[in-house]
């Protein structure tokens, strides 16, 4: 299966598990089994039964364990933790589309199709997560270069943040025109009943994609900033391009 086949399945599927191997943590400076500096080249594989029944390999699985802890404490998620995470606000967004798109009379039948809908317990989850980067001090410094010194996954979230935002604006001018309930049978007032979570949402959604530009940038050594006029502001330790 080609690249590309394999990402339209992903973008036409509506439930995905992921089975991942240690090797997606490599990236995280967390080895994995077999490969140089692995745990098996330290460390000889304990199996279940061995370690029910001999105290001796019990402790050597324990010892195993803490001796990887100050990687695992200091570890960062890389783009493909990041990817996995991103699957699951997919779902979401399917029904905060969903949402938007059905009317008031037709809510029932839309919940029950059980499509996913937004509610005020996902807002709460955005904003959580923001809060979990901003706890790592991942803080707004001022505007960057989307996709600056080529870190494509910088670019691409910074795209979506963008959308996401400009998707809050129509959102909230949905509001605007036709209201948060069903307009009065009759009334000429448009079919209303737009769910304000769904804005509320976004918002949140666009501040959590804006940190994880940031985020996407540590690996590259942080942000480039923008600085009206056209300048730049350098990195520490990186030479300017000529």
């Amino acid at each position: 299966m080609k690249l590309e086949e394999f990402a339209a399945k992903i973008r036409e599927s509506d439930e995905i598990v992921v089975f991942t191997g240690a090797g997606i943590s490599t990236e995280s400076g967390i080895p994995d089994f077999r490969s140089p500096g692995g745990i098996w080249t330290r460390y000889r594989p304990v199996t279940f039964q061995e370690y029910m029944t001999s105290e001796a390999a019990r402790i050597e699985a324990w010892k195993r364990r803490l001796d990887g802890w100050e990687q695992y404490r200091n570890a960062k998620p890389n783009v493909g933790h990041y990817f996995v995470q991103a699957l699951s606000l997919k779902e979401k967004l399917i029904g905060l589309m969903g949402q938007l798109a059905t009317l008031p009379e037709d809510e029932a039948r839309y919940r029950e199709t059980k499509f996913p809908l937004i509610e005020a317990s996902d807002v709460e989850w955005v904003v959580a997560e923001a809060h979990q980067y901003e706890a790592r001090g991942i803080r707004f410094t001022g505007w960057a270069r989307p996709g600056a010194e080529g870190c494509l996954a910088r670019a691409n979230v910074d795209f979506a943040r963008s959308v996401a935002r400009r998707a809050e604006r129509s959102a909230w001018t949905a509001l605007e025109t036709y209201g948060d309930q069903p307009a009065p049978e009759g009334s000429g007032k448009g079919v209303g009943g737009i769910n304000p979570l769904t804005a509320k949402y976004l918002n949140r959604l666009s501040d959590l994609l804006f940190i994880l530009g940031r985020v996407a940038n540590l690996e590259i050594g942080g942000d480039v900033q923008w600085q009206p006029g056209g300048g730049r502001v350098q990195k520490p330790g990186k030479r300017k391009r000529g």
